[in-house]
């Protein structure tokens, strides 16, 4: 091998390593028109501006509540021109004043206002403006007057402004790109959730302030507008452009309006009332059907569960190309980042390829039916204290935030899924069509409204009186949840001579949060348990937990003999974490290795993850943990197999960079062998293999299966062995498998290979793969990468996020020699490429830190129970199948 080609090859070890404002203006009697703007001293005003304002202790981010905005007559014309992407608009926005006041405080950031005025629905002049400025930390347009205006009145902000169209790949109001023809075409795209309607037109931009809309999109002759509502009519307004009308909006927030111009064509279906049509590039229209024939079932689906219509006449999806965002429910216009909408049956990962489109799409959609309703789970909840970014640790209300803490917080995650737990954990106030019927008549009740938790809390109350269910306060239940951080765990300790149970809790602290919980929280707990005798999982709560020192059952309650288990929160619906005392986990875990088909396979995969989860906090002893794996290897459901084979990989991450690594093969082996067995005499669905399927075939590679390992090479390879066959189903696990016992000759050989690829999705998942190997002599090559990387550690800085890499390596730290070189990295760093993140690069050495000295206290303890574990194992085993161990 030559320098140049280990020097390329060592770098790309490296890589798959780590991989995975102020302006002057004019006045007259009655408006404000602005001249032009000087760019540089309006950035420089703003800093300063910044610099001043973020030196107060508190500012409110909030709009002056003088003003409700009821209506918006919005004009865009956005210029897709190469490469000064701007735009012009227009808007009135009509507001009933409700406190007097002789000032107007609007959203606006990065527009150039040319003109404003104040209008009355007459047409008459409203009153005079003496001065206009802008509060560049708060987005502010304020607007001064000589009078106040009076109550009950209603007035109209006439704006006229322009803008650039942002830079950011799904952002604010962008343009996007696709190549075509030997032609490079853009597009023009809205993004305006949580808070970036400002940066399209000035607004009243805040989720609460809904108004009505009708908006024009003024566009070339050979492109198409969309917008939230069906098209109304079209006009020419020269020979170039189209002005074209869309129907007057229902109630909405600023967020979801939504705005696109292109050149796309389409594919539509009818569903009911309401016509739905998919928007791609005209290259793209073959991969839109999965997409249409799925839309249509979701729609339905969600409007008989909810027993509410979707309102509007049509549905646009449209999908936009080169953008990094998963996609947004604008109402009546989604927009989706293309490759979480486009499907074709011979792309690679298929089957997961068809559970992401699936599952965006059911996202939106259900976004659809509520978003008139404003019932949206993250909007339910949030109203009183700030939350903080840990998933145990949100509270799911908050108050009034900052700007970027609105744009980190709210639309994450976390406000889906703990509000979707919450919103479960309520079933078993009065079950689930109580559950259905509180909500039911909640939407009905707000629709286009602004809520509150205390509303749904309302509704719920009330069905469950309609039930004659009169003893359960859902307030002061439910705010115990909403209104704290974090969750508990419950902790039930038997006395078998006696058959009682004592239950108590306390915070759960994960050892992954670095947030510190308050140690005197309680929560309103429903206690439910089931046994081997009850033989029936859903339960009613037995009893309720609230601020107790504990709760105790008695066999009178259903405590079994002390030869049976006891299994708490068996339907899983509260959002708490159980554990035992080990004699009732042994118990627990004798019943899933000796018949596992007792219990159903949601309490199952309940108990791997709980057993998982309180071994990584060190709750329970590991071995107890592990055990589970002995159970593992006879289970055949997908889904649990998923979770539970999570044990395998925890066990190769202690004891690969150790001598013990053979004897986890061995190990891993005998859990593998059998499951491997099952997934090859199932056939393989044409979509591709699943990520269940795609996890057995590291497995078993990784543990020596003959088998997997040669079905992966004639996978990759072409049946001549001399080109990568890119026309096969590959995937990360595919080639990864492939890797890891590769030897040097082989390497070298894929790597020139990869150097004749036509896809670019192929190639990098073979660049992806390097990281995978085994062989101690390729491997020796990330020593080298590492001494490259320092060595051109300014000149990477300039090209690539060289922070990124470094907590990259932190992550991979295992012994004391990674952590120093982490250290001497960051040391070669200049200070201005540090500052304002030396508490980040200082985590990052801890991080690793911690690493190491987890592994030193775990890897004896987990030594004696795999030796012991080994030891035990039938001496034949490996017999049943051909391994190279």
């Amino acid at each position: 091998m030559g320098k140049r080609s280990r020097f390329t090859i060592t770098f790309a070890i490296l890589f798959s390593v780590l991989s995975t404002c102020a302006a002057q203006c004019s006045c007259s009697d009655s408006d404000w028109i602005f001249e032009s703007n000087d760019t540089e001293s309006n950035i420089t005003l703003a800093t300063e501006l910044i610099r001043r304002q973020s030196e107060q202790s508190i500012l409110d981010y909030r709009l002056p509540t003088a003003l409700i905005p009821i209506h918006y007559d919005l004009e865009l014309q956005p210029y897709l021109t190469f490469p000064n992407f701007t735009f012009d608009g227009e808007v009135i926005i009509w507001c009933e004043c409700r406190e007097r006041t002789d000032q107007i405080i609007v959203h606006s950031r990065n527009l150039d206002i040319t003109y404003i005025a104040l209008v009355m629905p007459n047409g008459d002049q409203g009153p005079n403006i003496t001065n206009v400025t802008t509060d560049y930390l708060r987005d502010f347009l304020i607007i001064d007057l000589a009078e106040g205006l009076e109550v009950g009145d209603v007035y109209g902000i006439q704006i006229s402004f322009n803008g650039l169209h942002s830079k950011y790949p799904f952002k604010d109001f962008i343009v996007a790109f696709y190549h075509m023809d030997n032609e490079t075409r853009f597009l023009a795209i809205t993004q305006f959730e949580p808070i970036s309607a400002r940066t399209a037109f000035p607004c009243f931009d805040e989720p609460q302030l809904k108004a009505t809309f009708n908006i024009t999109v003024v566009r070339l002759q050979n492109m198409t507008s969309l917008s939230n509502m069906p098209l109304s009519e079209s006009e020419p307004r020269d020979d170039v452009w189209i002005a074209d009308y869309f129907e007057k909006s229902p109630k909405m927030s600023t967020y979801i309006v939504a705005i696109a111009v292109s050149d796309f064509d389409f594919v539509e279906k009818q569903v009911g009332n309401t016509t739905i049509r998919i928007w791609v590039r005209p290259n793209a229209i073959n991969q839109t059907k999965l997409a249409l024939e799925t839309v249509g079932p979701l729609l339905n689906y969600m409007e008989e569960y909810l027993d509410i219509p979707y309102s509007l006449p049509k549905l646009d999806i449209i999908g936009i190309p080169n953008v990094n965002y998963g996609a947004m429910e604008n109402w009546g216009l989604i927009t989706f980042d293309e490759k979480n909408l486009l499907y074709l049956n011979n792309t690679p990962n298929r089957a997961q390829k068809y559970f992401t489109v699936s599952s965006f799409l059911a996202h939106e959609i259900a976004h659809q039916v509520q978003v008139n309703l404003n019932f949206t789970i993250r909007f339910v909840f949030f109203e009183l204290s700030q939350m903080e970014t840990d998933f145990r640790s949100h509270r799911v209300s908050l108050g009034s935030l900052t700007q970027n803490e609105i744009r980190s917080k709210i639309f994450t995650r976390i406000t889906y899924v703990k509000g979707a737990i919450l919103i479960r954990m309520m079933e078993k106030l009065g079950g689930v069509k109580v559950l259905k019927n509180g909500l039911k008549n909640y939407l009905r009740s707000n629709t286009y409204g602004n809520v509150n938790r205390n509303d749904l809390w309302y509704f719920i109350s009330q069905a469950l009186k309609d039930a004659q269910i009169e003893d359960i306060n859902v307030k002061e239940i439910m705010d115990t949840w909403v209104l704290q951080q974090g969750l508990p765990i419950v902790t039930v300790t038997r006395n078998y001579v006696d058959n009682t149970a004592f239950v108590r809790q306390r915070v759960f602290q994960d050892k992954r949060s670095r947030v510190n919980f308050n140690s005197t929280s309680k929560w309103a707990i429903p206690l439910m348990f089931s046994t081997k005798a009850m033989n029936s999982f859903d339960v009613k709560p037995q009893k309720w937990m609230h601020e107790e020192d504990y709760v105790q059952f008695t066999s009178a309650d259903g405590i079994p003999s002390p030869h049976e288990w006891v299994l708490f929160n068996p339907s899983i619906h509260g959002y708490y974490v159980v554990n035992y005392d080990n004699r009732n986990w042994k118990l627990l875990l004798n019943q899933l290795i000796t018949d596992h088909t007792k219990l159903p396979p949601l309490v199952r995969v309940y108990l791997v993850q709980t057993l998982h989860l309180l071994k990584r906090n060190d709750l329970i002893p590991h071995h107890l943990a592990y055990s589970v794996l002995e159970y593992i290897r006879n289970e055949r459901n997908e889904q649990i197999l998923s979770v539970g084979l999570q044990a395998t990989m925890d066990l190769l991450r202690i004891f690969k960079p150790t001598p013990h690594y053979p004897l986890f093969r061995k190990y891993l082996l005998y859990v593998i062998l059998p499951i491997w067995k099952h997934v090859q005499s199932t056939p393989k669905p044409e979509s591709g293999l699943s990520y269940f399927q795609q996890l057995i075939y590291k497995l078993a590679c990784i543990a020596g299966v003959k088998e997997c390992i040669e079905e992966v090479g004639n996978k990759v390879f072409s049946p001549t062995g001399e080109s990568i066959d890119e026309e096969r189903c590959l995937d990360d696990i595919t080639v990864c498998a492939l890797m890891r016992d590769i030897r040097a000759e082989k390497w070298e050989e894929l790597w020139s290979l990869r150097n004749n690829l036509t896809r670019n999705y192929t190639s990098f998942l073979i660049l992806k793969s390097y990281s995978c190997t085994e062989n101690p002599y390729l491997l020796y090559n990330r020593q080298l990468a590492l001494r490259i990387f320092k060595e051109n550690l300014m000149e990477i800085s300039k090209w690539s996020n060289a922070e990124y890499i470094i907590h990259a390596l932190s992550n991979t730290a295992i012994t004391q020699q990674d952590v120093d070189e982490i250290t001497a990295i960051i040391s070669c760093i200049p200070q201005k490429y540090i500052m304002g993140k030396e508490a980040d690069y200082r985590n990052y050495i801890t991080t690793a830190q911690e690493e190491i000295e987890t592994r030193r206290n775990t890897i004896s303890v987990n030594y004696k129970w795999l030796k012991r574990a080994a030891d035990n194992l039938p001496s034949n085993y490996e017999d049943e199948y051909d391994a190279q161990l």
